[in-house]
């Protein structure tokens, strides 16, 4: 008996080391190690099959939304900090191919004060291709809390987003649905997510659908709801959380309280992010990332408030599934 709870204990202690040097060394999950072609350029939606219960439901309206990508126009917009020329070969390849399902597209990046070449490593990616457009530098960003820095830069590409809409010359892009993304997300967005999630804005009225951001360090696909957690918690407010006087929230949430399946109805949130988060179009007319002083407010939850003040409704799409994985840094 001794000597079984001997041999487990070095198993433990091996195993954990094993994930920190992994994490650590290759920056990698476990799970990204093991299932590696999981986290390429796309999504493979076998991977999280819907609930039986919601299989025909969700086929149907994952038919639906393609159909209704074909006739609307799309922008994906986001930050892309010291992503390498790996990540940002990803990044490339998977937007144009996310942008493929769309009547057309457009990508707004701001690519900051990058200092291992991303800003370079897209441009020559993307060429003369005019459907991106990569924002220089133009922030002083040097003594801003981590919060008040991320706002403003975030309201770059949504000045930007405005400006695209009102051009005057050939450049004009009136755009149906806006896409804010991570950049440095290991993983890929779900494409079917993605349709299923358009014709929910037709069928039940949402204006804003979040993803279901999966991460694991342990989480295998073999057993795919086991060991998973929604990895983007500090953007959430669920409709039952107290709203402080300075602007945080009473009783916050923890990744295990948001244990979603695929195939689920969507529900309705003050904010979340997950990875990629849907917006109608015109919902960016006005509205705009702020931060709170001395609070840790993210940045999402200070744009969301106002959009759900405003009566948009907003929600998490269960299968609309991104994969994590371990992030760069902005």
């Amino acid at each position: 008996m001794r000597e079984s709870l001997y041999y487990f204990v070095i198993t433990t202690i091996i195993v954990i080391v094993g994930i920190i040097y992994i994490q650590s060394f290759w920056k990698l999950t476990l799970s990204e190690w093991i299932h590696q072609n999981a986290y390429q350029i796309i999504f493979e939606e076998g991977y999280f099959l819907p609930i039986p219960i919601q299989k025909q439901k969700y086929q149907i309206y994952t038919k639906y939304g393609y159909n209704i990508m074909k006739k609307q126009r799309i922008v994906f917009a986001g930050l892309a900090y010291n992503l390498g020329k790996k990540k940002t070969n990803k990044l490339v390849k998977r937007l144009r191919y996310l942008g493929s399902f769309w009547k057309d597209y457009r990508v707004i990046i701001y690519t900051e004060d990058s200092t291992d070449g991303t800003f370079q490593f897209l441009k020559n990616l993307i060429g003369h291709d005019f459907r991106w457009i990569l924002l220089p530098h133009n922030i002083n960003k040097i003594g801003l809390p981590r919060l008040v820095r991320l706002a403003k830069l975030r309201n770059t590409y949504l000045r930007e987003l405005h400006r695209l809409s009102i051009r005057k010359d050939e450049h004009k892009y009136n755009y149906d649905v806006v896409a804010i993304i991570d950049c440095d997300l290991a993983g890929p967005f779900s494409n079917d997510g993605i349709a299923n999630s358009i014709s929910h804005f037709n069928q039940n009225s949402y204006d804003v659908l979040f993803a279901n951001g999966l991460y694991s360090q342990i989480g295998t696909f073999y057993f795919p709801h086991l060991g998973w957690t929604y990895y983007d918690i500090m953007p959430v407010v669920l409709i039952d959380q107290i709203r402080n006087t300075d602007g945080t929230y009473q009783n916050k949430r923890n990744r295990l309280d948001l244990v979603m399946k695929r195939g689920e109805s969507p529900f309705p949130v003050i904010s979340a992010f997950g990875g990629i988060g849907l917006y109608r179009g015109s919902i960016f007319k006005k509205g705009k990332y702020q931060y709170i002083p001395n609070k840790k407010v993210c940045e999402h939850i200070t744009l969301h408030e106002q959009l759900y003040r405003d009566k948009y409704k907003l929600g998490i799409n269960p299968s609309l599934i991104a994969l994590s994985g371990i992030q760069g840094g902005i």
